[in-house]
């Protein structure tokens, strides 16, 4: 359903990464969150307050209220071996644009989450990595196999419903 989804003038550039098991999920998730505790120290308050005349007051805010305790509750959860970014949720599914509409990947989600609930299955859009990964982790998305250049992205997690 997700291919099929009526997006901009045709082909979309919309890509898909699955991670089609558990194991494979939470490898993906600690190592973003690992890229994250490298870079830490870019969201620590003290970087925060040297960007801020650089920064849009909603951009800061959004660092100070989002960014930051994201960032501090993923790597005290690491710590302790929980996933807490994708929840270790059977199968994962990452959609992404390149130079297509920034709604693209969004709306192949969409239709995606819809066919895995008409299937019975769970499903939830997880938002952070792609705010993460359209800025930086070059490494990261070189080993996931994701473009250099990634403008949008969500992921979808899907579960079997109990």
């Amino acid at each position: 359903m997700a291919s099929t989804a009526p997006m901009e003038l045709p082909p979309s550039d919309v890509g898909v990464m699955v991670l089609d098991n558990k194991e494979k999920v939470r490898k993906f998730s600690f190592d973003f969150i690992e890229m994250l505790i490298r870079m830490k120290w870019m969201a620590s308050p003290a970087s925060l307050f040297l960007m801020r005349p650089f920064m849009r007051k909603d951009s800061h805010q959004m660092f100070k209220s989002f960014v930051i305790p994201l960032i501090i509750f993923l790597t005290e959860t690491r710590k302790k071996d929980e996933n807490h970014l994708l929840y270790d949720a059977p199968a994962a599914m990452m959609f992404y644009g390149n130079m297509s509409d920034p709604a693209d990947p969004y709306i192949a989600a969409t239709y995606a989450t819809l066919a895995a609930e008409s299937l019975g299955l769970g499903s939830c859009m997880i938002g952070s990595v792609g705010t993460f990964l359209k800025y930086t982790g070059k490494n990261f998305r070189k080993k996931y196999g994701l473009p250099e250049k990634m403008r949008d992205s969500i992921i979808v997690i899907l579960a079997i419903r109990n």
